[in-house]
């Protein structure tokens, strides 16, 4: 990790804009986040209003739960389960030879097993049922501690409501979103030791709470939001059409080839790559870096939407109850 860059104390320009992204993104989707917060409550059983419960356990009357929402939100997660979800290949045109995808579709087999996936799909579903949507992401690790090569894995994300999407997303797969964040909180003195001894300033202090929907520093609680920042960063690339249809990337061919290798038309298109950094309410944690892929490695798991008004409603199976 290196040093993050701070101009007298202050955030620089880059990390002002993320988080204030950050923060507008957040309450762009509140009444969503809100919402679901309440569903998670109330399935976990804790239904009471403060102000009611505390009134009649001060008067010694009885607060009763009678929990009914689980057993809804257990059948249509077991019918997914029992659906056994996977992710299947399909080749994009006749010319895609069926090995090609035979071998992929091992691949993705491979890494689904290693990743013991089909629990990471049934979490996802389970939220997304029960709050109105859920997340898993792809990540990347080294195989062992001997080597270089690194493994494909597919990973749950446990809280839902950790994810700020880019507000302006509207596809059900997020593909259209420039930017995402995946946050948690975590204890000051747990902050200090994976952040602050390697890669801050002896004077870094984490931001103090800022009063808005999400708070980057809980003092009651003492703990830091840290957040893993995704964004698209556009570029261009050239690409060219050869003899038979076949469409070839040019860049970094010296164009004196580009005749004997039979292309015959040349346009430049945009492109994207995908950049990752870890950053507090502060300061960014890393210094940004690339990361393979053209769209973030977050998955969603969108429940029912509907719009009223210009206003996304988003919803999960017991809203209504």
């Amino acid at each position: 990790r290196a040093n993050v860059s701070r101009v007298d104390g202050l955030m620089n320009d880059k990390h002002k804009d993320a988080v204030e992204r950050f923060e507008a993104y957040a309450e762009a989707d509140r009444h969503n986040r809100e919402a679901a917060l309440d569903d998670l409550n109330h399935i976990s059983g804790n239904q009471w209003d403060d102000d009611v419960r505390r009134a009649r356990e001060g008067t010694g009357r009885p607060v009763l739960t009678v929990n009914k929402l689980p057993q809804f939100i257990n059948q249509v997660a077991g019918d997914i389960r029992q659906a056994q979800p996977a992710i299947e290949p399909v080749p994009s045109d006749a010319n895609t030879a069926q090995i090609l995808t035979d071998i992929m579709s091992g691949i993705i087999r491979q890494v689904e097993y290693q990743s013991k996936a089909a629990g990471v799909y049934a979490w996802g579903s389970q939220c997304q049922i029960a709050c109105g949507i859920g997340h898993w992401q792809i990540v990347t690790e080294y195989a062992d501690d001997t080597t270089f090569d690194q493994d494909i894995r597919i990973k749950r994300i446990m809280d839902p409501l950790s994810v700020v999407w880019d507000s302006g997303a509207v596809e059900l797969d997020r593909s259209d979103a420039m930017e995402c964040f995946v946050t948690e909180l975590i204890p000051e003195e747990r902050f200090e030791r994976l952040f602050k001894t390697e890669s801050l300033p002896n004077d870094f202090q984490p931001a103090p709470e800022s009063g808005s929907f999400m708070n980057w520093r809980n003092t009651t609680d003492k703990t830091v939001r840290v957040a893993s920042h995704y964004w698209k960063e556009e570029t261009k690339k050239t690409i060219g059409l050869a003899v038979g249809g076949r469409v070839v990337e040019l860049d970094g061919i010296p164009e004196a080839l580009w005749q004997t290798m039979g292309i015959q038309r040349v346009r430049k298109v945009p492109a994207f790559k995908i950049m990752h950094a870890k950053l507090s309410g502060d300061g960014y944690l890393e210094e940004p870096k690339e990361i393979a892929g053209k769209h973030s490695p977050i998955v969603p798991v969108i429940g029912k939407e509907i719009v009223v008004d210009g206003t996304v409603i988003r919803h999960g199976v017991i809203r209504v109850a």
